[in-house]
C-alpha cells in the first residue's frame, strides 16, 4: 500500500498533517470527543474521516501548487498565492483595522476606508 503513489501523493499528506494537528491540538483527546462525538460515535467516526478527506484534498492542491509555483519556502509561496499586496486601482473598504501602510495606500489612490467600530 506505501508504494502506492497515487496513496503517497494524495492520502499520505492530509493523513500526517492530521496526525499532527491531532497530537498537537487535540493532545488529551477530549476536544475529539467534545468536537466529534456529540452526535454519537458513527457520526464522530464519519466526521473523522471527512476531515481527513478535507485536509487530504487541500494539501494535495498546496503541494501541487507549490511543486508547479516551484516556491519551496512559506514566503515564496504566499507571495504567488496572494500577490505582493500592491494596490492598483481606487477601492472603498470597511475593516475593524488597517495598517498606516495601507490607508496611505488606499488614499493615494483616491479610495476611502471606513473603520468599523466594535460598539
Amino acid at each position: 500500500m506505501l508504494s502506492n503513489s497515487w496513496f503517497k501523493k494524495y492520502l499520505l499528506p492530509g493523513f500526517i498533517f492530521q496526525s499532527l494537528v491531532i497530537g498537537g491540538g487535540y493532545g488529551t483527546g477530549r476536544e475529539l470527543v467534545e468536537f466529534f462525538l456529540l452526535l454519537g460515535p458513527k457520526n464522530g467516526i464519519l466526521g473523522m474521516i471527512v476531515s481527513t478527506i478535507i485536509w487530504c484534498v487541500v494539501l494535495a492542491c498546496t503541494f501541487e501548487l507549490s511543486r508547479q509555483f516551484r516556491s519551496y519556502d512559506y514566503r515564496s509561496f504566499l507571495i504567488k498565492i496572494l500577490g505582493r499586496g500592491k494596490i492598483k486601482t481606487k477601492i472603498n473598504i470597511s475593516s475593524h483595522l488597517f495598517s498606516k501602510p495601507a490607508i496611505k495606500a488606499i488614499e493615494k489612490l483616491g479610495g476611502k476606508i471606513k473603520i468599523i467600530s466594535n460598539d
